[in-house]
């Protein structure tokens, strides 16, 4: 394996699993020196490079099932127009638009676009199962996605994913170029955006079957296929900011029987005296009312997961 450090501080506890043994190797080693602290190149499981194929991605866009958000194209940073990938199929008695264009994938992918599908997880069985056992090891939301690149075109320019990215190379050659952030890590892609990595911290890694490229949160990254078509999964582990964490508590406080018992008497009381009641009963409800962290971080994750859920 291959260590590049970074300036990141803390290091969540991670729950062993046969997913993300298979995918770094010694799980107490990558929690202890890796997670999110350093890039780090490791060896994934035999196994791992048959999650999926070429062939299976071609058929599934024959297949024609295939139905937004779970599939785009894109070149360079640009998204192909749906209404040029998609096509409107009738449904029982109602006529759906949105689902995958065969002939215009193709077509986009000839002129050196990327065929991508999304959240991979939901409906590729293999895929599924196998993330359905690595969300195990993380206290965030795990997804797969999944990447078709032809020879000799970047894709994205440089950029950063506001989550922890493991890549997976399953088919073909990729060349990276990673760099380390500084002193902090905001997970801003537009830092990035269209914007190239610095040469002095600009470190490159070239990806062939079966290796797994990690990427702390935030790190800023662009890649190239090189010497034939190239299939990566990116398994992104998205951890619930501040602001999510302080929603799910805030809305278990205002479910409170003290916080309820102030709202009862609101207009009654003067401004003051109700300002004094609200301070109480949050105290009240730190005091007797608050659940284990874990808990509200599993809350989290899963209002991070509800729009994919519904």
């Amino acid at each position: 394996m291959t260590i590049h450090d970074t300036t990141h501080t803390s290091s969540p506890r991670l729950t062993t699993t046969a997913a993300l043994r298979a995918l770094v190797g010694d799980v107490a080693e990558f929690d202890g020196q890796f997670w999110e602290r350093r890039i780090g190149m490791f060896s994934a499981a035999p196994e791992l490079t048959d999650l999926v194929t070429e062939q299976e991605m071609w058929e599934a866009a024959e297949c024609g099932l295939l139905i937004r958000p779970y599939f785009t194209c894109f070149n360079n940073g640009v998204r192909e127009p749906l209404d040029e990938i998609a096509t409107t199929r009738w449904v029982g008695e109602r006529e759906i638009p949105g689902y995958i264009d065969a002939d215009a994938i193709r077509t986009a992918f000839a002129q050196g676009a990327t065929y991508k599908w999304s959240q991979a997880e939901h409906w590729h069985p293999r895929i599924g199962e196998f993330i359905a056992d690595l969300r195990h090891s993380f206290r965030g939301q795990t997804e797969a996605f999944v990447f078709l690149s032809p020879p000799g075109i970047t894709a994205m320019p440089a950029h950063m994913d506001g989550s922890h990215v493991f890549i997976l190379q399953v088919a073909g050659t990729k060349d990276w170029n990673v760099a380390a952030l500084g002193d902090t890590t905001t997970g801003l892609p537009e830092r990035y955006w269209r914007s190239r990595i610095e040469e002095d911290r600009r470190i490159e890694f070239s990806l062939t079957p079966g290796d797994v490229l990690y990427l702390p949160h935030g790190t800023p990254h662009h890649a190239q296929a090189r010497d034939g078509n190239s299939i990566h999964i990116a398994i992104t582990v998205e951890e619930p900011t501040t602001l999510e964490l302080a929603d799910v508590v805030l809305a278990d406080c205002l479910q409170h029987t003290a916080l309820r018992a102030v709202e009862r008497r609101y207009p009654l009381d003067e401004p003051r005296r109700f300002a004094e009641q609200v301070r109480a009963a949050l105290s009240d409800f730190l005091d007797d009312g608050i659940r284990p962290d874990d808990e509200y971080i599993a809350d989290a994750v899963r209002v991070i997961s509800h729009h994919l859920d519904d």
